[in-house]
């Protein structure tokens, strides 16, 4: 069994659709479950819809093109679509009447871009005599705490979804499972999102609880490059790195998973492939917990822009106990993540 994440920009239209398709018809025999993001921009176009909505207009008009064009160029009829589609604009003049968009809501309302994407798909696959069938998260068992934007999964997860999937696992059924990305729900059935890096961890959690082969995350780069190609054409792609490796570079700016994603497979050794959409027969890199071959004296590198330094210089830090305490105290308070500190006996600076 292998776990595929495709994101919003393989998704992004009809003819993304049909390719990550093709995509996933490959790799059936593989028993693939497959875990997606919503359609391109569609999450910028809830939230948009919901700034309208505080100022009293209600328009989700570029979100029902999108997929209502979507699944007319595909030749797919999706009621399920339709019936989301009405109550995005019952919570839309829910929130045009209230005035207010709350943390709650919000997740509750950019949740129908993933929920609209794996019935789109789900019903393609069908149509192309694929077998499939769409999964909302909290269907294999995605619990989250109630932290609205920013929920982590319950460690109940691990069981829930093995259950969950056991037909499928065991071959008892041949539908593929299309999974949201990014959402759960919490012990009180209200919908959360897991922040940024929230639908790769949702892959990697699957794959790990259901004990993978390989977790694949399908990009547009042939793997984790040596540097970003943007800026060096002559970049390549590297064959193999480790999870602290791949951490580090996600850290600082690589275009990598984010770095929470990778918890669950570290802690079962579940190797994940980076793997482009656009060219299939690359191999990709490998994300593992030790290198296999020699290492690298190198093994890429990444910058990371827009840096903020602060540099702190006191001569009552000398001896002093708790004078750091206070200065992290004021990033606590006011939500600002510190990267890298380095300190001496009078001073500490920090980006």
């Amino acid at each position: 069994m292998i776990v595929m994440k495709f994101g919003g920009s393989s998704v992004a239209n009809a003819e993304r659709i049909r390719h990550v398709a093709s995509i996933i018809q490959a790799y059936q025999k593989e028993r693939p479950v497959v875990v997606l993001s919503a359609m391109g921009d569609t999450t910028d176009h809830l939230l948009e819809a919901a700034d309208l909505a505080v100022r009293g207009t209600v328009d989700c008009e570029k979100i029902e093109k999108l997929h209502r064009d979507t699944a007319k160029e595909l030749g797919v009829t999706v009621s399920a679509i339709e019936d989301l589609l009405e109550e995005l604009k019952t919570l839309l003049t829910g929130i045009s009447m209230l005035r207010e968009l709350t943390r709650r809501t919000r997740d509750y309302l950019v949740s129908f871009g993933e929920r609209m994407s794996v019935r789109m798909m789900a019903a393609f696959l069908t149509q192309q005599g694929t077998k499939a069938k769409f999964y909302d998260a909290w269907d294999i068992g995605m619990v989250s705490d109630s932290n609205y934007m920013s929920a982590e999964l319950l460690d109940e997860v691990w069981e829930n979804i093995p259950k969950a999937l056991s037909d499928y696992r065991d071959q008892k059924t041949d539908e593929i499972p299309i999974v949201t990305g990014f959402i759960a729900k919490d012990k009180n059935g209200i919908i959360t999102t897991l922040g940024r890096g929230g639908s790769d961890l949702s892959a990697t959690m699957i794959g790990a609880a259901m004990k993978a082969d390989e977790i694949q995350t399908w990009k547009d780069v042939d793997g984790i490059m040596t540097t970003d190609p943007r800026v060096v054409p002559e970049a390549r792609p590297v064959p193999e790195v480790t999870y602290e490796e791949a951490q580090e570079l996600a850290m600082f700016g690589a275009q990598v998973l984010h770095p929470r994603s990778m918890i669950p497979c570290r802690k079962t050794g579940t190797p994940v492939r980076v793997k482009n959409s656009y060219n299939i027969k690359s191999p990709g890199s490998l994300i593992v917990e030790s290198h296999t071959g020699p290492r690298p004296p190198v093994t890429a590198i990444t910058t990371v822009k827009n840096v903020t330094l602060i540099d702190i210089q006191s001569s009552r830090m000398l001896g002093a106990s708790g004078f750091l305490a206070h200065i992290f105290n004021q990033f606590l308070k006011w939500e600002i993540s510190i990267d890298v500190i380095a300190t001496s006996e009078v001073s500490v600076s920090l980006t």
